[in-house]
């Protein structure tokens, strides 16, 4: 039961935002809060913080709603590294081809440790990697847990803040997404599989 629980959490981790993709444009420009809340892509952020310039969403509930949702299920992560170690960090999603990207993992927590986690976002690896790494690592749960909320309000923060700055043209911009949703949806997952192939080729290397 406890492998069921622990695998189910890991998988759903890996599932949940693909699938919420395809509602993301429709939402945009009425929802951003709770978009920005459970997927926490870039333009969900930059509209989150654009809406809040023009006063129709407060400035710490822009920053503040993303930071549950984006860690929710990070920990699952965490456990399974804990629990499997370095067979699942050189098996995970293909073997081969993300063999090198685990190789790489390891390599930056051995040598960082807590940043590794702390500036997860900013790392050519994915993230899922590096908090595998970090459970088998032997890192505390409660340690993860406070670097992966730090890690998260660094990566969204300054999204959330350019959106602020950028005021009504972000508005607009999310507005037009929004109108046109069905091709929005299209380009929007063309360019997160863009987007994940870059990462992950730019891991290997």
């Amino acid at each position: 039961m406890v492998d069921v629980i622990c695998i189910g959490g890991f998988l759903l981790s890996l599932v949940y935002p693909l699938a919420l993709i395809p509602l993301e444009p429709a939402l945009l420009a009425s929802h951003p809060i709770l978009v920005a809340a459970f997927l926490g892509t870039t333009e969900s952020l930059v509209a989150a913080g654009a809406f809040a310039r023009v006063g129709r969403v407060a400035l710490w509930l822009a920053i503040a709603a993303p930071l549950p949702g984006n860690d929710l299920f990070d920990p699952f992560s965490w456990w399974v590294g804990r629990r499997y170690g370095k067979q699942v960090l050189t098996r995970i999603k293909g073997g081969e081809r993300y063999h090198a990207a685990a190789l790489r993992a390891e390599a930056s927590f051995r040598r960082w440790g807590p940043w590794a986690v702390a500036l997860a976002y900013y790392l050519p690896i994915p993230n899922v990697l590096i908090y595998l790494a970090a459970g088998e690592s032997g890192m505390s749960l409660v340690q993860f847990v406070v670097l992966d909320l730090l890690g998260t309000a660094l990566g969204i923060i300054p999204l959330i803040l350019l959106g602020f700055v950028i005021g009504q043209s972000a508005v607009h911009v999310a507005e037009l997404i929004t109108h046109y949703a069905g091709i929005s949806t299209v380009v929007l997952v063309v360019l997160i599989v863009a987007f994940q192939i870059w990462r992950s080729r730019l891991a290997r290397r």
